[in-house]
């Protein structure tokens, strides 16, 4: 085994800082990094997570979930990360979470290692169990796999505004709800405080920080980055902003211009290529698609023309962006914003002299925005007194940060149900992920929409998918036609297996816009002003997912002993590697989860006779449609279970390895009245036949008659009610082992149907 230093240069190409070297030194990875930027932050934390995953598996988590504030961060950190996993040769799994469903290849393995790499905003929302962009159905799987046996690291923290609280208070309530595995958090930073680490359920009083050392400034490499000069001043008044730019520009560099806001970045954008300067000019925002925003990084992070490139840009390059500009503009912003900005000039010390600018703001209230005034002031009167941003020579300060809306135990104790209301609303959990308004936001792609067509739609692909702010999406709707007639935008309904018209907005929803309407231009990106038609993306989609589907179903013919007997094993081989303990109940829904396939309805969508048993197979009736709409067949095995005398835990697990039915039963809008008149829900009428089937490994369901007497309050002579029996096992094992256990099911489920059958 090669020892540390030696290890980190196979991964990196470069023997480590000494700080970098320190991050093993200890049993426990320290959960505070104070590093300046450009000096290692993220290989020193990812790289030592991968030695302890090699040298001490025992105790440390099989997955390492990092949390960036900014989406341009995340691609830039995924291709380092697995650039260093293949140069060490390890099997480590590596994962981006940006939205959209084409890749959900990370939450099917939990007991591999893997690095997962997202946004806060993919990240905690599905901390929290209402994942942005993802499926409803599989928010508990994700929610599960992020909250047990993993490390958190949360990087450029200064940038997560309410979402750093809501990542300290995830790690204190799961130390008092409990959980599976080790579960840690580091937080890391140039700009960090102990101080902001203390919320309502967590202390950082005994937290462990690691900050540089003397040992690391009499390195060449650190004392040169360290040191590097960067003279600080303001913008000439005499000049416009664009003759400022265009004046201290220097052929064959980068000049970077970070503006506070989209539209001034715009604006700035527009004003430079009218002067048809010879140098490339570039924008880059966070309202651009995934293939549009890629061919700008591209030529970003290529070698400047002999003319020079100037890169017009938003926070998204603020930090941890691997880009060094001989020139940097910038506009007023809070300290350490600033000081990230100053991290894209002069990174690596290359250049003999560079220069920095700040942008003197306006008198007007709300100069700042999205930053408040009072942060912007304080740090102009810094500014005024800095000519030199290297970090060696930059002030000391300790910013505060803004408190926001808390998560609290109850707050995540009801975000544990994944039912929607009878509105058919959900839990809003922006408030815990984002700070502002004007930060809620919904992903936006667009099709070539016809009354004719629009049905047909498919879901939407992750490199189709913008994000845009609710107030501009609600502006859009608001503008013309040509005709006269309103701009339209469409969601995917679950219940009716439709696209619907938009009335109203909940942030990290999905909308589908007609391309013809514009509002999107490749070098642009969102521009409500655009008017030219937004060219389509030629992707492979899948089919959208409804209340009805089952889309593994459709696998090569299998029964229900065969499927049954493979999903065991699979779970008995997950369970295996994590050492988690394969107790009775988790074995015996394994046993049952589709015992409710023998069903009529169910076995009638492929062309068979009541008493056939099959469990997978090809459907004669139209991929979403049952013989009674809404029919689930995780009900009916759960009630079987039950009336055979199953557990209440064993029975929950069967119901919920779909994600459709979890802590309530109740009938569907898209339901019809059976006409006895008797209870039903999900597809299953009281009183229901189902008749004896082979489980696999000599269990036999006998012929059992389905009563939903455990919908009525209190349960009638069944005891007590499916709500009560449920919230008693969320209580008595806390929402995140409940919901690991609901993982490891569906996981072995997805994995066994995948094979198919014979």
């Amino acid at each position: 085994m090669l020892e540390y230093r030696e290890f980190f240069k196979k991964a990196t190409g470069y023997y480590p800082f000494p700080w970098q070297s320190q991050m093993i030194v200890s049993n426990d990875l320290p959960e505070i990094v104070s590093v300046p930027t450009g000096l290692g932050k993220t290989a020193g934390v990812v790289i030592a997570w991968l030695w302890k995953r090699l040298q001490e598996p025992e105790i440390f988590p099989k997955r390492l979930v990092y949390c960036l504030p900014m989406r341009v961060l995340v691609e830039q950190t995924n291709a380092e990360v697995k650039k260093w996993i293949g140069n060490l040769g390890l099997d480590t799994e590596s994962h981006l979470l940006l939205g959209g469903s084409v890749d959900n290849s990370w939450d099917r393995n939990p007991e591999k290692d893997s690095v997962i790499i997202g946004t806060q905003d993919m990240l905690l929302s599905k901390a929290l169990n209402r994942g942005y962009a993802t499926s409803r159905f599989r928010w508990p799987v994700q929610f599960a796999l992020l909250n047990n046996d993993c490390f958190w690291v949360l990087d450029e923290v200064q940038l997560m505004g309410v979402g750093l609280q809501t990542t300290i208070q995830l790690q204190g309530l799961r130390e008092k709800l409990g959980h599976f595995g080790i579960t840690r958090s580091t937080w890391m930073s140039a700009t960090i405080s102990r101080k902001w680490l203390n919320t309502v359920d967590f202390s950082a009083e005994k937290l462990i920080e690691l900050n540089p050392s003397d040992d690391d400034l009499n390195t060449v490499v650190f004392k040169k980055r360290y040191e590097a000069v960067k003279g600080v001043a303001s913008v000439d008044s005499e000049l416009s902003l664009n003759e400022a730019i265009l004046e201290a520009h220097c052929e064959g560099t980068l000049t970077l211009v970070v503006r506070n806001t989209v539209k001034a970045a715009y604006e700035t954008y527009k004003a430079l290529m009218r002067t048809k300067h010879s140098a490339e000019i570039l924008l880059l925002h966070s309202r651009f698609r995934k293939l549009d925003r890629d061919a700008v990084m591209k030529k970003v992070f290529s070698a400047a023309p002999s003319e020079g490139r100037i890169l017009v840009a938003t926070q998204v390059v603020e930090a941890g962006v691997d880009i060094s500009a001989k020139t940097l503009f910038t506009d007023v912003a809070p300290w350490a914003s600033l000081v990230q900005r100053f991290g894209r000039c002069n990174r690596r010390g290359e250049f003999e002299n560079a220069s920095i600018y700040w942008i003197k703001p306006g008198e007007t209230k709300g100069f700042a925005l999205p930053y408040s005034d009072d942060d912007a002031n304080t740090a102009l009167k810094l500014l005024e007194q800095v000519t030199d941003a290297s970090p060696a020579n930059l002030p000391d300060f300790e910013g505060k940060i803004k408190p926001g809306i808390v998560l609290r135990k109850r707050d995540l104790i009801d975000l544990f149900d994944t039912t929607p209301d009878l509105a058919g609303m959900d839990i809003d959990v922006s408030r815990f992920v984002r700070s502002t308004t004007g930060n809620k936001t919904v992903f936006v792609f667009w099709r070539d929409v016809t009354e004719e067509n629009l049905q047909k739609q498919k879901a939407a692909g992750r490199d189709e998918l913008c994000r845009v702010p609710i107030g501009d999406i609600k502006k859009y709707l608001k503008k013309k036609k040509k005709n006269g007639k309103s701009f339209e935008a469409w969601f995917w309904d679950h219940l009716d297996e439709a696209w619907k018209r938009v009335t109203s907005f909940y942030p990290g929803m999905t909308v589908m816009l007609n391309a013809a309407n514009g509002c999107y231009s490749i070098e642009s990106g969102w521009v409500l002003t655009d008017k030219n038609k937004v060219p389509v993306l030629t992707i492979e989609t899948s089919k959208n997912e409804a209340n009805d589907s089952d889309p593994l179903t459709q696998h090569a013919s299998e029964t229900i002993e065969q499927h049954t007997n493979a999903v065991v094993k699979t779970l008995e081989h997950i369970c295996d590697a994590l050492g988690f303990n394969q107790n009775t109940d988790l074995l015996q829904a394994a046993r049952w989860h589709d015992a409710g396939k023998s069903h009529d309805a169910f076995q009638k969508r492929f062309g068979f006779d009541e008493g056939a048993n099959m469990a997978k197979g090809k459907f004669i009736l139209p991929f979403n449609n049952f013989p009674r709409k809404g029919f689930r067949h995780e009900l009916a095995s759960a009630l079987s279970l039950l009336q055979n005398n199953g557990s209440d835990l064993a029975a929950y697990l069967v119901a919920s390895h779909h994600g459709k039915v979890r802590l309530s039963i109740r009938s569907l809008p898209i339901e019809e009245v059976p006409e006895s008149g008797v209870r039903f829900a999900r597809g299953i009428h009281h009183g229901d036949i189902l008749p004896e089937v082979n489980l696999g490994n000599d269990v036999i369901m006998p012929e059992t008659e389905l009563s939903l007497e455990l919908m009525d309050l209190g349960g009638g002579s069944s005891g007590n009610s499916w709500l009560e029996r449920t919230l008693e096992l969320r209580n008595e094992y806390g929402p995140f082992v409940l919901a690991f256990m609901e993982a490891l099911l569906r996981t072995a489920d997805w994995r066994a149907s995948a094979k198919g059958g014979e």
